[in-house]
């Protein structure tokens, strides 16, 4: 699909979202070369639908957000109001991705093509509190803990199991 047509079709949980990934070509096989991939944890938010047998979105506030207590952070949903709901803005153009010095309005599109990776809002305080809990409790246990603090191949990238590890935090 082109940029432009995953913001077209909205989709109501990940399994429904991996349509446009059907039509994708691969930039290597399997096992021959590392890159991340947005398109990887969209299939695994899916996985997880269906061992869970419910949407993502359930599955994230049964298992972290309310045994967390964060309760400003979810799926957005275009199709829903959001009270207090930022705007997104950049410097960088959204269709040709030059640099530019005026900062431009991003347009609300609709996210929801993107259920494993993004889609989603929060709050400075949810984020810390999220934070908190993987580096400071027993929430995650010690495999865990060690998937998102080391690279998976640090010769290669400094990606862990979904966050980026850097010297010095």
């Amino acid at each position: 699909p082109t940029r432009r047509q995953v913001y077209v079709e909205h989709f109501q949980n990940a399994t429904r979202a991996l349509k446009p990934l059907k039509t994708l070509q691969y930039d290597a096989k399997p096992g021959d070369s590392y890159q991340y991939s947005s398109s990887g944890y969209n299939v695994l938010a899916a996985v997880l639908e269906t061992i869970y047998e419910k949407p993502i979105q359930s599955v994230l506030e049964e298992q972290v957000t309310r045994p967390l207590g964060i309760q400003n952070t979810g799926y957005l949903d275009v199709m829903a109001a959001i009270d207090n709901l930022g705007r997104n803005y950049s410097y960088v153009d959204i269709w040709d991705y030059t640099e530019s010095s005026k900062l431009q309005l991003v347009p609300t599109w609709d996210f929801s093509y993107n259920f494993g990776v993004g889609n989603m809002y929060s709050t400075a305080d949810d984020l810390l509190t999220l934070g908190h809990a993987i580096i400071t409790s027993d929430w995650v246990g010690p495999e865990q803990y060690d998937l998102v603090t080391s690279a998976l191949e640090p010769e290669v990238s400094n990606w862990s199991a979904g966050w980026i590890v850097s010297e010095g935090g």
